[in-house]
């Protein structure tokens, strides 16, 4: 049979399907609608080749947004299936399909529930049954309640689907992943970390086991494992899955998203985590993958490195950190607009850092002078980190022995952390108890002074400085370590009672106090004021 002009059904579709390939979409639905009506004509409306191009038609209406076309010509499939041909024949689960998915696409997610329930009531009694086809559906009416913030109907809908296929050996691994993982993350929406590891884990494991490989979701699911398990403070645990997802994007080129997120993870828990044991051989590793998608001197290129560099004095590297920081330093005095005055601010001060840590504190405390004219004053975000500046530099100064100067910035320092941390707060205690110790009258004679000790003075004073500067970033279990060195140098060389011991001393209190440690911290002011007399 032909249309007037003289076009057959075929040839009518391959027209639909060429004019379509050319973006020409009203004129390739005109037509799709001829060829459909040529095909009704000559075998019926309720044949089911009929039927099932009149729902592949609602289908294309609904693409192009057509929805009340498209919701008319699917309404009309499943009420000709459920007149003429049985309620268990699969074009009446595929209409209702239909239907819901175009209520879902205009956002009627009550009505598009309903639907797909009914879809999955019709799947299950059909003799046909297809499993993924079930999985599918079960999946959708997942997502609707998800969408309606039903978050326990959603989950209880996901497992059930889960448990559907979990013995089928023959169900595709793709959706199954899926599956576990849109459990894992309504889980974690829900923030039942323990039951979204459970099903992370078990997508993960899925991956593993199977010929299925897909990296980005390997390394994906790894993230956001670490990413829960720190939520736990399970850090053995957080550390494994950082380091899988790094082995994975060992062995495949991923997305520039991606490696910078993993790298950043890395960088982030290579500098808070407790008794971690990654290497800063892993963390530049990680750079190494980011580096390629890093356009030089921009805001990326310069925040991955200053987080490299931070990383390499952390590790006690510090000539290698100092030659990071100061390339990246040079990149945004090169390209000055590309960069936040706060994070040019941010580097400058870890600069200085790295060049207390060696020693070169004329260089530090340009460093410091700098970041502070880049700091504002405005919010309290501000005053902290111009806070910490203040503290650094009036350090510094101490160090080289511009004792006014010192006095003037740590009083600014002093007022600041008042204003923003409180009285309490152990970095207020902090810049409190060194203006205090700078007041105090130094001794006419030391009998047995720091300086005439068989250690370096200038080595001692740099580790305090460090331990300082730790404290001053709140990396209070960084600072016990180097602390805790010093205090065993000075008790070997000076006696357990001498009155150097106290600075030492007071700054453990304030370390162990900011850990939690109330005994120890007590233990070490006490003996710091036996020492005082």
């Amino acid at each position: 049979m032909r249309d007037a002009d003289g076009r057959s059904y075929e040839e009518l579709c391959a027209l639909a399907e060429a004019l379509r390939d050319q973006s020409r979409l009203s004129e390739s639905l005109s037509a799709k609608k001829d060829a459909l009506s040529l095909l009704e004509h000559e075998l019926g409306p309720y044949h089911p080749k009929a039927l099932t191009e009149t729902l592949e038609y609602s289908r294309l209406l609904a693409q192009e947004k057509k929805w009340i076309e498209a919701l008319e010509m699917s309404l009309s499939v499943k009420d000709r299936v459920e007149r003429a041909l049985t309620s268990q024949h699969p074009l009446l689960s595929e209409a209702y399909r239909t239907i819901a998915d175009i209520y879902h696409a205009q956002e009627l997610l009550f009505e598009a529930t309903l639907i797909v329930q009914r879809e999955i009531e019709i799947r299950k009694q059909s003799s046909t049954n297809n499993v993924e086809s079930l999985v599918d559906s079960f999946s959708l009416l997942a997502t609707l309640y998800e969408e309606q913030g039903l978050h326990e109907e959603s989950q209880r809908h996901l497992r059930n689907a889960i448990e559907l296929v979990k013995h089928e050996s023959s169900f595709p691994v793709k959706p199954y992943v899926e599956l576990a993982i849109n459990l894992a993350t309504s889980y974690e929406s829900c923030h039942m970390v323990t039951e979204s590891i459970r099903f992370f884990e078990l997508a993960l494991q899925t991956l593993h086991t199977s010929d299925f490989r897909s990296r980005d979701t390997a390394i994906e699911c790894s993230m956001k494992l670490a990413q829960l398990y720190g939520e736990v403070e399970d850090w053995e645990q957080r550390e494994r899955s950082l380091r899988h997802a790094l082995d994975e994007m060992s062995e495949h080129k991923t997305s520039e998203e991606l490696a910078l997120e993993l790298y950043h993870a890395l960088v982030y828990h290579y500098q808070e985590a407790r008794g971690h044991t990654l290497t800063l051989k892993e963390v530049t590793a990680a750079y190494s993958h980011v580096e390629p998608f890093l356009v030089p001197h921009s805001p990326q290129q310069i925040d991955a490195l200053s987080a490299l560099g931070e990383c390499c004095y952390l590790a006690g590297e510090y000539e290698q950190a100092q030659t990071i920081l100061e390339g990246v330093r040079q990149s945004f005095h090169d390209k000055n607009d590309s960069l936040e005055k706060e994070k040019q601010a941010e580097i400058l001060h870890n600069l200085g850092t790295t060049y207390v840590a060696v020693n070169r504190l004329r260089d530090a405390e340009k460093c410091f002078e700098e970041a502070l004219s880049l700091q504002g004053k405005e919010d309290q975000k501000d005053t902290i980190a111009r806070a910490h500046s203040l503290y650094a530099l009036g350090t510094v100064e101490k160090m080289i022995g511009e004792a006014e100067k010192a006095m003037v910035h740590l009083e600014e320092c002093l007022k600041s952390r008042k204003n923003a941390l409180g009285i309490k707060h152990p970095l207020t205690e902090q810049v409190s108890r060194a203006l205090e110790r700078m007041k105090k009258p130094e001794p006419k004679e030391k009998p047995t002074s720091v300086s005439s000790a068989a250690y370096s003075i200038s080595h001692i004073a740099t580790e305090f400085s460090t331990a300082l500067l730790f404290i001053n970033e709140q990396n209070f279990r960084e600072a016990h370590k180097v602390l805790h060195k010093i205090l065993h140098v000075l008790e070997r060389q000076l006696g357990s009672d001498h009155e150097d011991l106290v600075p030492v001393l007071e700054q453990l209190s304030l370390v162990q106090k900011a850990l939690g440690r109330e005994d120890e911290s007590l233990s070490y002011a006490k003996r710091a004021a036996n020492i005082q007399g």
